[in-house]
């Protein structure tokens, strides 16, 4: 197994708004993340990564894009298995609101039981990305999954 390193994309809009995007590929990264994007270009180079697979959503390719136009010769892939969760109906809410409501306990108390309404659950989320990483076993040289911070 290679070593794997977990990127988790800059600063959104979304996250300056305190709205849970979840699956919304509109989501830009703010002026602060695409700083910050840019910032990790000579950090990344530091890990000599082979491969780099990245979630399809706008914000996490944005993020990658600087190390990617610099290290030409680093292998790139877009993975479904890697979007962010579904959240449902949550989706585009504020967090601020979503705290509000009598199921957020359950979010934060035992986050692996829950199913988000109209959404997936941790663990459909999970099933999905274990597949990618028994896929990672064959990779040689370091990896770098670029996704989103339920992931990590």
């Amino acid at each position: 197994m290679p070593i794997v390193y977990l990127l988790r994309h800059a600063q959104s809009v979304a996250n300056t708004k305190g709205i849970l995007a979840g699956q919304d590929d509109s989501v830009e990264l703010s002026k602060d993340g695409f700083k910050q994007s840019k910032e990790l270009v000579n950090y990344l180079a530091t890990l000599k990564i082979n491969q780099v697979y990245c979630s399809p959503l706008t914000r996490c390719v944005q993020t990658i894009t600087p190390f990617m136009k610099a290290s030409p010769k680093v292998e790139f892939q877009i993975k479904s298995d890697l979007i962010e969760m579904n959240y449902g109906e949550w989706s585009g809410k504020k967090l601020r609101t979503l705290s509000r409501d009598k199921r957020w306990k359950s979010v934060q108390n035992k986050p692996s039981s829950f199913t988000f309404p109209q959404g997936e659950s941790f663990k459909q989320m999970r099933r999905r990305v274990d597949g990618l990483i028994k896929d990672l076993s064959l990779e040689k040289g370091p990896v770098l999954l670029v996704t989103h911070g339920g992931h990590n």
